[in-house]
């Protein structure tokens, strides 16, 4: 299949911005489209790409049709020694052999399924064993939502209205939901069904119980809270979008962090830290309390 045939598919649309971009990742963009990459992915893929290519560009005076695993091995050295994070590496290196890969699935050559074979091996080593978690002891889970209760502001007529941390704590706890969920929208909370729709890790689609008590606290939550928006908490952001995707992380961990400070709780690098992934096998068994 060439690049002209992709790009007369009905189904592969090329943004404008791609236009000036090298043929090789052009290609990608068409591929990956043609294989149902999300368009968030297809933009991060390309973003890497293009640094990739700059790199291969200034040190070996090459390009991704001409650079081989040595080059790749080199492009990892150097991201190692930028001080990025081993999970922001091994998400960009992942780009990087998913545009070898797709390339060698669509044209069957032999050269660039070694190629691809190689690159995987160097870039996506076998990760090591995971360590067995222990979940937080109750009494450490009681402590955090007491902390996150406790935060309130004065609502009209001087009731006292919960901060929306505990509103967020409580989703999460009865839902075993990520960071994510603060993108729900109040769409998404159907209490007749009693079921919230949300979209998980990946981007599938799915539908959780809504328990009664959880119904009963967002309702309250969407009754006193002063002000309007169609997501559930007040700085949710669309979480298809990368940028929401962005936000609703951001903002989770600034929740997490200011309830952390209020419980009195570790800070990470202790040992005995607090955080809303590492808390996550640890809410339902709060919640079946």
């Amino acid at each position: 299949m060439t690049m002209e045939d992709l790009e007369r598919a009905p189904s592969i649309s090329l943004d404008q911005t791609w236009m000036s971009d090298p043929e090789p990742v052009k290609e990608f963009a068409a591929l990956a489209t043609a294989e149902g990459f999300r368009p968030t992915s297809i933009d991060q893929g390309r973003s890497v790409l293009l640094r990739y290519h700059r790199f291969l560009r200034e040190r070996f005076n090459l390009d991704l049709e001409t650079a081989s695993w040595k080059e790749f091995a080199a492009y990892k050295a150097h991201l190692a020694q930028t001080g990025l994070e081993r999970t922001t590496i091994r998400g960009y290196l992942s780009y990087i052999i998913a545009f070898y890969r797709v390339r060698a699935q669509a044209t069957q050559d032999p050269q660039l399924l070694e190629l691809f074979t190689r690159l995987k091996a160097i870039g996506m080593p076998r990760k090591a064993k995971s360590v067995k978690w222990t979940p937080f002891d109750p009494d450490v889970l009681a402590r955090i939502l007491e902390a996150a209760k406790a935060q309130a502001f004065v609502g009209k007529d001087l009731r006292a209205v919960l901060s929306e941390d505990y509103a967020f704590l409580m989703t999460l706890l009865y839902t075993g939901g990520r960071a994510q969920f603060y993108g729900l929208k109040v769409s998404d909370i159907d209490f007749e069904r009693m079921e919230i729709r949300a979209i998980v890790k990946g981007g599938k689609p799915v539908t959780i119980p809504l328990h009664p008590t959880l119904a009963e606290l967002l309702k309250d939550h969407l009754t006193s809270r002063a002000y309007r928006s169609d997501f559930l908490f007040r700085h949710g952001r669309d979480p298809v979008t990368r940028t929401g995707q962005k936000a609703n992380r951001q903002n989770a961990w600034r929740a997490c962090k200011r309830i952390q400070k209020a419980a009195g709780l570790a800070e990470r690098g202790s040992g005995s830290e607090w955080t809303l992934s590492s808390c996550r096998p640890s809410w339902p068994m709060r919640a079946s309390r």
